[in-house]
């Protein structure tokens, strides 16, 4: 298994404030910094592949679960644009990068 590299703490605090330390899906407190896009699908620990999520809510994201991984794509999308998305387009090429990571996982 390959070594897994630390995000930088500028990174993950930017992220925690971004978020007010909370889940970007249920408001929880949060406590893992999820990669949107996979560093092995050439993701990137940046501010903008990077959400907040609590325990419960990684784990159902990582287990597909559809409802989560919908919250997850609104929200980057969100923050990447400045406003929710404008069309159901949008959110599917979204939801789609989300789909394409969690498969090399």
């Amino acid at each position: 298994m390959a070594k897994r590299r630390k995000i930088p703490r500028h990174i993950e605090e930017s992220v925690r404030i971004r978020q007010r330390n909370g889940c970007a899906v249920c408001i929880e407190r949060g406590s893992v910094l999820h990669h949107f896009r996979t560093i092995r699908d050439n993701g990137s620990a940046n501010y903008f592949n990077l959400v907040l999520l609590c325990q419960e809510c990684h784990k159902k994201a990582h287990l597909g679960d559809i409802s989560i991984l919908l919250s997850i794509a609104e929200y980057i999308h969100y923050i990447k644009v400045g406003n929710m998305a404008s069309s159901t387009e949008d959110l599917l090429e979204t939801i789609e990068l989300i789909r394409q990571s969690l498969k090399e996982l």
